[in-house]
């Protein structure tokens, strides 16, 4: 009996983890809980007996059905993000090499999917452009990439791009990625002198020095 209720038992302690558990433990890991539900799921999906023969056939065109449904919703979900996503591809033409960019997402959130897509966004147009960006899980005690050299002076929270301290922190970058407020309301006077705006594109907007 006890292999036959292991992978219930591990299926319970899943679900179990998932509603117990925190959501993240901030500065550590994120997302905790949630990892949760899918092992849950594929766990006590597999507990489930074999169905009457006579069944089969219709729950596999049931399950096919439902594939089929599913498939349409994922791709008319990827196509409108994929429209979507595209405004950040002007603001990687206008990207140096090398840049050191700076990520102030005041609008991480997107028209088509839920979740906070643009918190990194940043981080696109280092990788395309072969530079750094002010935040990666590099900088997180949980990772276990770290940085060779010199870590990116940044604000505590990439969720707060509010906290960037220009003196401090946005002096050593010479591209800035701007989401959500116009870069006139985070620079000032700083974009008739020292920075420029070299290109915007939907709610995004990309801040270069002169």
């Amino acid at each position: 009996w006890v292999a036959a209720a292991r992978l219930p038992g591990l299926g319970l302690l899943a679900l179990a983890l998932y509603f117990l558990l925190p959501f993240d433990i901030r500065g550590y890991v994120y997302y905790l809980n949630t990892r949760y539900a899918h092992l849950a799921a594929a766990l006590l999906v597999a507990t489930a007996p074999a169905t009457v023969p006579q069944w089969r056939r219709p729950l596999r065109l049931a399950a096919a059905a439902c594939a089929a449904v599913l498939a349409f919703v994922m791709v008319r979900g990827y196509r409108a993000y994929s429209r979507e996503a595209a405004e950040l591809e002007p603001l990687v033409a206008a990207t140096a090499p090398r840049p050191r960019v700076m990520g102030l997402v005041f609008d991480s959130q997107s028209r088509v999917v839920r979740f906070p897509v643009y918190i990194h966004g940043a981080a696109v147009l280092a990788r395309a452009r072969g530079g750094v960006p002010n935040f990666t899980f590099a900088s997180t005690p949980h990772s276990p990439l770290r940085y060779v050299g010199e870590m990116p002076p940044t604000f505590p929270s990439e969720w707060q791009p509010q906290q960037m301290d220009y003196a401090t922190q946005g002096i050593w970058y010479d591209h800035f990625l701007v989401r959500g407020v116009h870069p006139s309301r985070i620079f000032g006077e700083r974009l008739q002198s020292e920075l420029v705006v070299v290109a915007e594109s939907g709610r995004s907007w990309l801040v270069r020095r002169r």
